[in-house]
């Protein structure tokens, strides 16, 4: 037999058939048991990555190895040219399983049509969403701030900004909120009229209680003819540059959210450098988040995408819980402004791509190796 034909065979056919099983299988539990079923409660970035990468070591490492081990390679000078080829074998499984799993779930999502945010919840999850009438409320946000230092010498420090915009019913019933007037605030039983409830940090308030227009009238006169909210707080300081205001106090402390908006600012910066230039551009980098917040048009969008359970999520349900809102959802949709067709991208190609490209290096290496005297057909065969 030809030696090149015996090393396709040997080595070669297994490889193609651990690859297209491994890559298969792994993908129709993932739909079947994570993406179907929900059965686990597990970070897309552990299934969708990290277990992708690592599961083909185990039939590299246990099936193809020993394969691997009828080439005659150089061992000599510290190097073991074996550890080179079965890494390349996992790379050239592992990284069009990646890519599959992420073509599963943007072309397994179902796009759920919804009259407004509140049906959200009468509706079985799905991974998008196309909203008719809403309202997107870019002055009650909550703001979550995060900052991570890595590289091999942390040298990269990584700053996020993460906000979350209550998604509202409808664009009319939300105006006519705004156009209306608020009730008076009275803090610590200080009437305080056209201040914002804001201005006082969350951790500082201890109770708020709600009264009625006429109680409240007949107590704080003609300031408080729309009713009035009553806070007990801690000492604070009153921001006065803030721009964010409560039109609608009642709304705030009662109505909860369906779903929230998520919009993300990030921005990587040089860790090595003085503390006063860090801070300097980590200041830079919250004002033009903040400049950008401001000036885009948020509610443009073409549909919506839920945010799987991820560490980004983790994220902005810090920035929820940052919020006035009492019992709200948890659920953080995307904005998404490209056609629901394209959503796929060209990850099916990736795919093929990557299979092919891995698939012919690892054969180019095998028919570059010379092999060893292999036995008899029997000792073959067993392999």
């Amino acid at each position: 037999m030809n030696k090149q034909t015996e090393k396709i065979r040997l080595i070669y056919v297994p490889f193609l058939i651990i690859a297209i099983t491994l890559i298969g299988s792994y993908t129709f539990l993932n739909w079947q048991l994570m993406i179907k079923m929900q059965l686990f409660p597990i970070k897309e970035v552990i299934i969708n990555f990290i277990v992708p990468f690592i599961i083909p070591w185990f039939p590299v490492l246990f099936f193809l190895r020993p394969r691997i081990k009828l080439l005659n390679l150089d061992t000599t000078k510290n190097r073991d040219l074996y550890i080179v080829y079965q890494f390349i074998a996992v790379l050239a499984i592992g990284i069009p399983t990646i890519i599959t799993q992420d073509y599963l779930y943007t072309a397994t999502g179902k796009l759920t049509e919804l009259d407004n945010i509140s049906e959200i919840s009468k509706h079985k999850e799905t991974k998008y969403y196309r909203l008719k009438r809403y309202y997107i409320d870019k002055k009650n946000i909550g703001i979550y701030n995060e900052s991570l230092v890595s590289g091999k010498s942390n040298q990269d420090l990584y700053i996020s900004s993460y906000r979350v915009c209550p998604i509202l019913e409808d664009t009319t019933s939300n105006k006519e909120l705004n156009n209306g007037q608020k009730p008076l605030l009275v803090i610590n039983g200080k009437p305080c009229p056209g201040m914002d409830i804001s201005e006082i940090p969350k951790e500082k308030i201890i109770s708020v209680t709600k009264l009625a227009v006429f109680t409240a009238f007949e107590q704080y006169g003609e300031l408080a003819k729309n009713g009035a909210i009553v806070i007990t707080a801690k000492e604070f300081v009153t921001n006065t540059n803030t721009n964010t205001t409560v039109e609608n106090i009642d709304s705030i402390l009662r109505t909860p959210v369906k779903a929230w908006l998520g919009i993300e600012y990030k921005e990587k910066i040089n860790n090595r450098l003085s503390e006063v230039d860090k801070e300097r551009l980590i200041k830079v980098f919250f004002e033009n988040s903040q400049r950008d917040f401001q000036t885009q048009n948020q509610s443009k969008f073409i549909y919506l995408k839920r945010l799987g359970y991820s560490d980004e999520l983790d994220c902005y349900k810090d920035a929820i819980r940052r919020t006035y809102r009492l019992n709200s959802s948890e659920t953080v949709l995307i904005s998404v402004n490209e056609s629901f067709e394209s959503r796929n991208g060209n990850k099916l190609a990736w795919i093929l791509g990557s299979f092919v490209i891995g698939g012919i290096l690892f054969l180019l290496m095998i028919l570059g190796a010379k092999l060893k005297c292999t036995g008899n057909e029997e000792e073959m065969t067993s392999l």
